[in-house]
């Protein structure tokens, strides 16, 4: 199961107007492609997507569509969808919004810990290698697409088996940062970066985490020096020789092969391991930090680095 909200929970959601059809319906998913509308999905035509005529969306109500929304004024879509049965159609003022809205209400549902990592394009690598030492233990989710749409669709997927989430969070456009921290309401944050400018950009992360939250800092990063000002949550330190968790005693003991004492504040553990493409060892002790927070043992942090 994903996402699973009635008609009148994503209305209440998105502040739409249920122009057809019954709230008391269940959507347990949202497409943006008419024609792989799964069944008793909601499809959000947004900007980008095929099409937003009322063809398409009748499309999507056919290859199993139970609901959509529309912009004020689309009278086509409300004749059409009260010629079918049991398909309902919702006014919203920006379909894309709305989709936003609805799925930061599925994700308040799910009590789970969120890791939000945004800045540089080290992110990636940084959110791929946490998610496999976690994977084992947490099954952990990710997302490939961190602007609002590729982050919506992918709350919706959230499921009760899921029990734990790293994203990226606007790596493309800093200034959907701040949006992006609102509808995936992150527990914890970092940010990657070797700029000043960079890493300002996205500090409106650090902004949204709140005292129950934890925020994750590179101190190898001079650009970063800072950023413990622009939040109220807990602060956690990474880095190379120094650092809540860190990694120590650094031996590259042939090409791609790296050996290292990683410390998770008084704890400490031997780790060999093959650093991955496009990695640094900094991109190392950030994921072993994201796995700390998710709640991983020090000893189970160096088995997932191993096995990489």
């Amino acid at each position: 199961m994903s996402i699973k909200l009635t008609i009148s929970e994503i209305i209440k959601a998105t502040g739409g107007k249920l122009l057809s059809g019954f709230g008391m319906s269940m959507v347990e998913a949202i497409c943006i492609d008419p024609a792989a509308a799964p069944s008793n999905s909601l499809y959000v035509p947004v900007e980008g997507a095929r099409s937003r005529s009322a063809k398409h969306i009748e499309d999507a109500f056919k290859k199993g569509a139970i609901a959509a929304f529309v912009r004020p004024g689309n009278s086509a879509v409300v004749r059409m969808a009260k010629s079918l049965t049991g398909k309902m159609v919702i006014e919203v003022d920006d379909p894309l919004a709305a989709m936003g809205e609805a799925a930061r209400f599925w994700r308040q549902k799910r009590a789970m810990p969120l890791v939000g990592v945004t800045g540089d394009a080290s992110a990636t690598a940084i959110q791929k290698l946490a998610a496999h030492i976690t994977a084992d233990h947490l099954g952990t989710h990710i997302n490939t697409e961190s602007d609002i749409q590729g982050v919506s669709l992918c709350l919706a997927q959230l499921n009760a088996e899921t029990r734990a989430a790293v994203y990226t969070l606007g790596l493309d456009n800093p200034d959907e940062v701040e949006r992006l921290a609102e509808i995936s309401d992150p527990t914890a944050g970092l940010i990657s970066g070797t700029s000043s400018s960079a890493v300002k950009k996205h500090a409106a992360l650090f902004r949204y985490l709140g005292k129950e939250h934890t925020a994750l800092i590179n101190i190898d990063d001079p650009a970063s020096k800072d950023l413990d000002k622009e939040t109220k949550a807990r602060v956690l330190t990474f880095g190379t020789e120094k650092g809540d968790i860190h990694a120590g005693n650094i031996d590259e003991t042939s090409p791609g092969r790296v050996s290292f004492d990683l410390h998770v504040f008084k704890k400490k553990k031997s780790v060999s391991m093959t650093l991955p493409n496009d990695s640094t060892m900094n991109t190392v002790v950030a994921a072993a930090a994201i796995a700390h927070v998710l709640g991983l043992s020090i000893e189970e942090i160096a088995e997932g680095l191993t096995t990489f």
